[in-house]
């Protein structure tokens, strides 16, 4: 626990500090390029008993070489007989697969309004996810840049954000229509209702009745699913989600957010409304994924837009509280095997 602990430390005093260009001081690429690399090595390191399917990647990195797996997607199975070819031992590739996911997290907060504020957020809060994401992170880390293009209307490097999530997850091919979809903002009514419709499916399945749809899931979930039949609703559990979503929807209402950044919007709201159905459906946690990051970049911009310097100050409170809970108890949960941690530098066989 104490590693997350110096990691989460580090993090923030860095960010601090290569943040200052948001006090008019700009720091550079490279400086801002720093928490980035330890975020890389952090997660790229760590042993294979630390994460979920750490074990189980393990075991494809050493027998993919030899063997066609139908259901992994080129793109994996290209960068692990790449990294075998070369000598490499299978902790290259959660370090490759890092390093590709952070690419466009480091690209997207280059663009961010709020520098330090998303840069600590991105890279501690999201550690959980990628040590027990590996895969579909890549594909979550080009679709997350991806969305800059959506807001900018450039289809081509959209489009090739898009390839490049199709070549390491299948299940992002979802996601295509969403240039056309989620460019412009909604009415505020309309939003309203949608989210408000999204909590009657905390106490309905309707995933249950649509067979095909049930098995076009599995079917992009069968490596992970075991991981989340083992997850189940807790009040405890609901009420901490549903509270912070709801805190951070209203405030898109009441700064009107969605007319600053309607891709950015739209993609928050759709991760809370898919949360929502996800609690009688748990696999829908996975497609989540691919929106759940959207959030960490639009609250510290909003918190900044409140006109109220009293109201800034709570909010910012309100939401490092809930931030830091969330992260620890993930940590602490079992399921995520986050704990005991440790490192494991070995590159070479």
């Amino acid at each position: 626990m104490e590693y997350y602990f110096i990691y989460s430390f580090l993090i923030i005093v860095i960010a601090i500090i290569v943040g200052r260009r948001e006090r008019g001081v700009k720091s550079g690429p490279l400086l801002r390029a720093i928490p980035a690399l330890l975020y890389v090595c952090f997660v790229g390191f760590r042993s294979s008993s630390v994460g979920v399917d750490s074990e189980s990647y393990r075991n494809l990195f050493e027998t993919i070489p030899y063997q066609d797996y139908l259901w992994i997607e080129v793109g994996f199975d290209r960068l692990i007989r790449i990294l075998y070819d070369y000598g490499l031992d299978y902790n290259s590739l959660y370090l490759a697969s890092i390093l590709l996911t952070t690419v466009p997290i480091y690209l997207v907060l280059e663009k961010a309004p709020r520098y330090t504020a998303c840069a600590i957020l991105l890279y501690i809060v999201t550690i959980p996810t990628v040590v027990n994401g590996i895969r579909q992170c890549i594909s979550v880390g080009c679709f997350f840049y991806g969305v800059l293009f959506i807001q900018q209307r450039k289809l081509i490097p959209y489009a090739l954000c898009m390839g490049g999530c199709m070549l390491f997850h299948y299940s992002s091919i979802i996601l295509l229509p969403l240039y056309f979809l989620i460019f412009k903002p909604a009415k505020q009514g309309l939003y309203i209702s949608i989210y408000a419709l999204s909590f009657i499916f905390i106490f309905i399945n309707p995933v249950s009745y649509v067979l095909s749809v049930l098995d076009f899931l599995k079917g992009f979930g069968v490596d992970y699913d075991r991981g989340y039949q083992a997850q189940t609703l807790s009040t405890l559990g609901f009420i901490f989600n549903t509270t912070t979503n709801v805190v951070i929807f209203l405030l898109i209402i009441k700064t009107k957010y969605y007319k600053v950044n309607a891709s950015l919007t739209n993609c928050s709201v759709i991760a809370f409304c898919i949360k929502n159905i996800s609690f009688s459906y748990a696999i829908l946690g996975r497609l989540n994924m691919y929106f759940g990051w959207m959030p960490l970049l639009i609250v510290p911009d909003i918190i900044n837009r409140l006109p109220n310097k009293d109201d800034r100050k709570m909010y910012s409170v309100f939401f490092i509280i809930v931030y830091v809970i969330g992260f620890v108890h993930q940590l602490l949960s079992p399921e995520m095997r986050m704990i005991p941690f440790d490192f494991n530098f070995r590159l070479w066989r």
